[in-house]
């Protein structure tokens, strides 16, 4: 089986690489930038897994959609697809968006949920108005969307709290406000009057508490892997995707999760992102429906998520069942993301010594992964590499 990886220099992408044998064939696809290392070198033409045959480009997703997917349907059938695998929210966004169009247009199948389904999970106030009357724990929210709704938004949200985009990834223009004059003195100043990068945000109370995941696989609605998981360490200090992450087996979040899946009639991979008070109290923050950073994580408690996305998108058919798992096993990953945690601002003496603590503590799990591999070695230098050149 031929298969396309697309947004192939991420942690997810690798995943997915090292969950597949032999008996497949794939190729990696990512997006067309200006390389700012090594001037016009593509890191391509070295630093990628062994596994991938090799790596194309396509032009930018977000900036140019129809050119995308013109560009992923020429690379299907000049490279005989018989799978399309989207990571990463941008390339799942349009894979499923254009996917009847790319299937159309080529033998190759899409794994990614229909439109009508995915597109409501990807924007944080759809998915509260959609949840919220199903009885599913969310922080108090309102809808962000012009100068009036801000306002209106400061006399129902206690604060502090969170000004999120609706739609972005990564934590992507996360703002926080300790106090309602705080976030009153913040719409004076800039507030949708730059042009703001985002048209739409959410502002929530800020809840304490831990953060957890629930990933899922499923089928017509039913969940076939269905693993949960504490963020110990994330990318930022405020938040952001885990990077060290510790499977556990959380019944109350699994239950929300499933009741989800099956309200949407959903087929394929989910992550739920969820915050636990010291309480026990339970809130859904936001729902992802692609594959997740800490996609190595699940595959490695016994979750094959990948060879459930090719039963259910490619043989059409019923996938095996992992819902058992196991449990305690933390993962690290060191490179690059925890050497990104550790410089990254603000660089006090304190700081930087509490993230060392956070990184070096095994968190009283039973066997601790990381992704320091040689394997791995060059494509995760290729991760690195491939970045934008900055604007100077």
């Amino acid at each position: 089986m031929n298969i396309l990886l697309l947004n192939c220099y991420s942690r997810n992408a690798l995943a997915v690489i090292n969950s597949l044998g032999s008996n497949f064939t794939v190729f990696g696809a990512t997006a067309q930038v200006d390389h700012f290392f090594f001037f016009n070198y593509n890191p391509e033409k070295v630093f990628k897994s062994r596994k991938l045959e090799s790596i194309y480009r396509y032009p930018n997703a977000t900036k140019y959609p129809k050119e995308c997917c013109k560009a992923i349907i020429n690379l299907s059938n000049n490279l005989n697809i018989d799978l399309i695998i989207p990571v990463g929210t941008d390339l799942t966004n349009l894979a499923s968006k254009y996917k009847q169009q790319i299937e159309r247009a080529s033998k190759a199948k899409v794994a990614a949920e229909n439109f009508d389904k995915l597109e409501p999970l990807t924007d944080k106030w759809k998915s509260y108005d959609l949840l919220k009357s199903k009885g599913v724990p969310f922080p108090i929210t309102a809808h962000v969307h012009d100068n009036s709704s801000a306002k209106d938004a400061a006399t129902q949200v206690p604060f502090p709290a969170v000004l999120k985009p609706c739609n972005s990834s990564a934590s992507i223009g996360v703002m926080f406000f300790d106090t309602k004059d705080d976030y009153l003195d913040f719409l004076e100043d800039q507030f949708f009057r730059q042009n703001s990068r985002f048209s739409s945000y959410v502002l929530q109370e800020k809840v304490n508490g831990d953060l957890h995941d629930v990933t899922s696989c499923s089928f017509q609605g039913k969940p076939y892997s269905l693993l949960t998981q504490q963020r110990h360490l994330a990318l930022f200090d405020f938040g952001g995707g885990g990077i060290i992450n510790r499977t556990t087996d959380d019944k109350q979040m699994k239950e929300v999760a499933s009741k989800i899946l099956k309200l949407l009639d959903w087929n394929g991979a989910c992550l739920f992102d969820f915050l636990k008070t010291s309480e026990g109290k339970l809130y859904l923050l936001e729902i992802n429906p692609k594959i997740w950073g800490t996609t190595q994580l699940t595959i490695s408690a016994g979750s094959n998520i990948v060879e459930q996305i090719i039963d259910i998108f490619y043989h059409q058919k019923e996938p095996a069942s992992y819902l058992d798992y196991r449990e305690n096993l933390l993962y690290k990953w060191y490179f690059p993301e925890i050497i990104f945690h550790l410089i990254q601002k603000p660089r006090t003496v304190g700081v930087l010594w509490r993230r060392v603590k956070k990184v070096l503590s095994n968190n009283g799990a039973e066997k601790c992964l990381n992704n320091l591999k040689i394997k791995d070695l060059l494509h995760n230098i290729g991760i690195v590499l491939d970045r934008e050149s900055p604007k100077w």
